[in-house]
């Protein structure tokens, strides 16, 4: 006798009073297909931030931008260079550039610690 699969009257199920509206796409679906349980995010780890991330943030707090080209991130860390630095000789003579520096200047040493 040939493996027979269960139908629904067998199960002591009722059989459905339509056909599926998804068409006859889904009329013969086969439930045997395994689904995958692992996805993409499972295989995601967190980074870790890099060994020398102390001595960058060092860096970057004396001379902004310098952690980051320690890092390899020299495009970045020139411009924070320019940036930073640009609004630090800004703030000489014109005071309220200081405030925005600053700001700049710790998120510059938390970018170069953190990442």
């Amino acid at each position: 006798m040939a493996d027979k699969k269960p139908t629904l009257a067998d199960l002591g199920l009722d059989e459905p009073a339509e056909k599926s509206p998804f068409g006859k796409a889904f009329d013969n679906y086969d439930s045997s297909v395994e689904v995958p349980t692992k996805t993409w995010v499972d295989s995601v780890q967190l980074a870790k931030p890099p060994a020398k991330s102390g001595v960058a943030a060092v860096l970057s707090f004396i001379i902004p931008g310098a952690g980051q080209v320690l890092q390899g991130r020299v495009v970045t860390g020139f411009l924070s260079l320019l940036l930073i630095g640009g609004l630090y000789y800004a703030s000489i003579s014109f005071l309220p550039a200081l405030f925005v520096a600053l700001p700049l200047h710790v998120a510059n040493v938390y970018m170069a610690y953190g990442e």
